[in-house]
């Protein structure tokens, strides 16, 4: 029987839910949002299934990369549509071409969460391109991949580092018709906290006026990324947007301030078991940071990929694809992407993160209380301001 002593213990994979043969076990969302998994001891068998899935007891093999590679789609209109090179579009429509089935996330229909699902089309691709920067609901996306591979299609099956060490232990053997890809994760934010994110905008403006969010939109450039909110037509009266979309940088961005300064992350995000290519894939995709200190020459600021492969087969996929890549040192490549082997550090306010929004405080309140300089960090910057001022 599954049994979670440490919350620092559990991915929020959902493989345990989806191997129970009896169909006892459920998530169950706790005080942080985020959805761990609960036994009805009732229908339990105990037949330790849930225990074999999990990739945490369970870790798949290490892959070690067999090349690593900066790529960029040569379709600039694909390109700037993802977050960064535009390499999973160009897989997805091999494998679309190859009558095989796509595993991605997408949005719902009303922003409100992000869902595991499927699709055969390039129409089902396009909302499963960008990153959504909170954890997905898996859904049955284990158990249907696994369908599909015991027919002999192609699948390609996209998630996080942890999603894919899920279905690695779920699957509990290797298909030569499975291509998993990762990417580097920086760690999945709690789904309630974009949740209120989104209620605390949708204040302003009306839920049916959103027609898309981007969190990694590049009309600024692929450095300066922002987050966009394209609205309806009949949005526009309400407020200044540039052709109905409202662009905030994104170290502006309220929601994106408590991601990447690391408050708002699952607790094992900070112990990650599946860094350092511990999640099984074949593959793992990345922005390429520092792409300008190293090959400045490919840098035109709409996006390069970085591409670790570890199979023979997604190698032989890659170089199916048709986008323009190239082999470069791994130590290289990692130079400016170090979350590949390392987890973020654990936030000293990241409790009083939590508690300031469950006691209905809101998120921009929340990020002023816990990313704010401390008192004393104030007063040495103004005393260095002050003595710089008397030495000029």
């Amino acid at each position: 029987m599954i049994k979670i002593d440490s919350k620092t213990h559990c991915c929020g994979c959902s493989a345990c839910v989806e191997r129970c043969p009896k169909k006892c076990i459920r998530l169950v969302e706790d005080n942080e949002w985020f959805m761990y998994p609960s036994v009805n001891q009732d229908l339990c068998i105990d037949c330790g299934l849930c225990d074999k899935v999990c990739p945490v007891i369970n870790p798949p093999q290490k892959r070690e990369p067999l090349s690593s590679q900066y790529a960029i789609n040569i379709n600039d209109t694909d390109r700037l549509m993802s977050s960064s090179g535009g390499v999973f579009v160009s897989l997805a429509r091999y494998v679309i071409n190859n009558e095989g089935i796509i595993f991605g996330a997408v949005f719902e229909s009303d922003f409100s969460k992000v869902i595991h699902t499927y699709t055969e089309d390039m129409d089902g691709v396009k909302p499963m391109m960008g990153s959504k920067y909170l954890q997905s609901d898996i859904n049955s996306a284990y158990e249907h991949c696994k369908k599909c591979l015991k027919k002999g299609q192609l699948v390609l099956f996209t998630g996080t580092p942890c999603q894919i060490a899920g279905l690695k232990t779920f699957l509990g053997t290797d298909y030569s018709n499975l291509i998993t890809v990762d990417f580097i994760c920086h760690g999945v934010p709690s789904p309630g906290i974009w949740e209120k994110y989104l209620n605390e905008y949708k204040n302003f403006f009306q839920q049916d006026f959103i027609q898309n969010i981007s969190f990694r939109d590049k009309t600024h450039g692929w450095h300066n990324y922002g987050v966009s909110v394209t609205l309806d037509s009949t949005a526009l009266s309400c407020a200044s947007t540039n052709k109905g979309k409202i662009f905030t940088p994104h170290r502006e961005n309220e929601y994106m301030r408590a991601f990447l300064n690391d408050l708002c992350l699952r607790p094992i995000c900070y112990e990650c078991p599946f860094k350092d290519g511990k999640s099984g894939s074949d593959l793992t995709l990345a922005d390429f940071w520092g792409i300008e200190n190293l090959y400045p020459e490919i840098d035109d600021d709409k996006g390069v990929s970085l591409v670790i492969v570890k199979t023979e087969k997604a190698s032989e996929l890659l170089n199916k694809t048709g986008v323009n890549h190239k082999a470069i040192k791994t130590e290289e490549a990692l130079r400016f992407n170090p979350a590949y082997m390392c987890s973020p550090a654990l936030p000293k306010k990241r409790n009083l993160f939590f508690k300031l929004l469950n006691k209905g405080k809101s998120i921009t309140i929340a990020n002023k209380k816990c990313l704010s300089p401390s008192i004393s960090t104030r007063i040495k910057k103004k005393i260095s301001n002050i003595l710089y001022k008397l030495s000029h």
